[in-house]
C-alpha cells in the first residue's frame, strides 16, 4: 500500500468511488484536511476533565478495537 497525499477534491472523488455519497465524502475530506493542518491539536485538558480520567491514546484503542473485531469475525465464522 502506498500513501498519496491527495488534493481535497481528488480525495472526495476517491471516497465517492469507494461508495460514500458526496456530502459524506466532502465531510471526511474536510476533517482529514483539518487534521493535516494541525487544527485539531491541543494541549487543553477539557476532555480529561469531562471524562474524569486521562483519555485513552489511539495507540491503545486501535489494537484493542482490531482484537475485538477479529474475535467477532471468528465467532460469526463458527
Amino acid at each position: 500500500m502506498t500513501y498519496r497525499d491527495l488534493p481535497v477534491e481528488q480525495y472526495v472523488d476517491v471516497l465517492q468511488q469507494d461508495g460514500l455519497d458526496q456530502a459524506t465524502a466532502r465531510f471526511v475530506a474536510a476533517i482529514d484536511a483539518s487534521i493535516a493542518r494541525g487544527e485539531l491539536e491541543t494541549n487543553r485538558q477539557d476532555l480529561a476533565q469531562l471524562l474524569g480520567r486521562a483519555p485513552t491514546a489511539l495507540t491503545e484503542i486501535v489494537p484493542a478495537a482490531y482484537d475485538v473485531l477479529k474475535v467477532s469475525d471468528s465467532v460469526q465464522s463458527s
